[in-house]
């Protein structure tokens, strides 16, 4: 029977809760604290993260139709949800320039490092290893990235180097319990906690690509919509053409945004020249 939290989620939840006091701590007063809440509660943050748990609820219940899913996979759903899901929700912006984001999502959940980063989490050091272990290699990670960023190659070089060696120690202890208790691990419980998160991942994308959309559509009708304040009803005709066109095609919208005289459009004759020039082999090859 496995346990409920292993010794690496208990020492991360452990500097968790130090780094949230001291933030806290850092405040100063209960207003500040309240506009954080305030800005995080906000309906454009609220409303999404809303709306991708109960689409994470449904994939849930179906795989739990299907006998996939039970109880004992709480834990890892959770730290999916937390992690992945939310994080994908909060990148969606990014497919909105990129229609290729999605693609690269799923690849980057299926490659080998989600092998590498599963043997590597079953097997986990003493707590209390694991509680002087993880601020180091954050610190060293933090550092690692800014020296990139800086182009600061020859400390990076001894960052890099330093988590090498951490990650091929790690990875060690792990093969090594692995080899030792090799009937533990290969079960088919195992098996559906490693493909639970790449499952997940993937049914969850249709919910990403749909807020992405809409993501697209509110920023092009913004682009558009301050030169007809006065103007609502041709306005809301260019919006449905726009949506007519385009429908729950993110490619379109992007490309259609892209377009130079998208920035002139004054009414919805000079949207349907806009779309027109789309419809050309110009711009097509462009």
């Amino acid at each position: 029977m496995f346990e409920i939290f292993n010794t690496r989620e208990i020492a991360l939840f452990f500097w968790s809760i130090i780094i949230l006091t001291w933030i806290l701590s850092k405040m100063e007063s209960w207003g500040s604290f309240k506009k954080v809440l305030s800005t995080f509660f906000s309906d454009k943050i609220i409303t999404p993260i809303l709306l991708s748990i109960i689409y994470a609820e449904t994939i849930i219940l179906i795989l739990a139709l299907f006998d996939y899913w039970d109880l004992k996979f709480l834990k890892d759903t959770l730290f999916w949800f937390i992690g992945s899901a939310i994080i994908s929700i909060f990148n969606a912006n990014k497919a909105t320039e990129n229609p290729d984001y999605f693609k690269k999502n799923i690849l980057d959940n299926i490659k080998f490092i989600i092998v590498f980063e599963f043997i590597i989490n079953f097997y986990t050091l003493p707590l209390f290893w694991e509680i002087i272990l993880i601020p180091f290699l954050l610190i060293i990670s933090l550092a690692d990235k800014i020296f990139q960023d800086r182009k600061e190659i020859a400390t990076k070089k001894f960052t890099t180097g330093i988590l090498t060696i951490f990650g091929i120690f790690l990875l060690s202890f792990s093969i090594t319990n692995l080899v030792k208790n090799f009937e533990a691990f290969a079960s088919l419980n195992t098996l559906k906690i490693f493909l639970l998160p790449i499952i997940l991942t993937v049914l969850f994308i249709p919910f990403t690509y749909l807020l992405a959309v809409y993501m697209k559509y509110e920023n092009m009708f913004i682009f558009v919509g301050f030169r007809f304040k006065n103007k609502q009803q041709e306005f809301n005709k260019i919006k449905w053409r726009i949506f007519k066109f385009c429908l729950f095609n993110l490619n379109k919208q992007i490309k259609l945004r892209r377009l130079q005289s998208f920035s002139y459009i004054m009414s919805l004759d000079d949207l349907n020249k806009t779309i027109n020039e789309y419809k050309s082999p110009v711009a097509n090859n462009g």
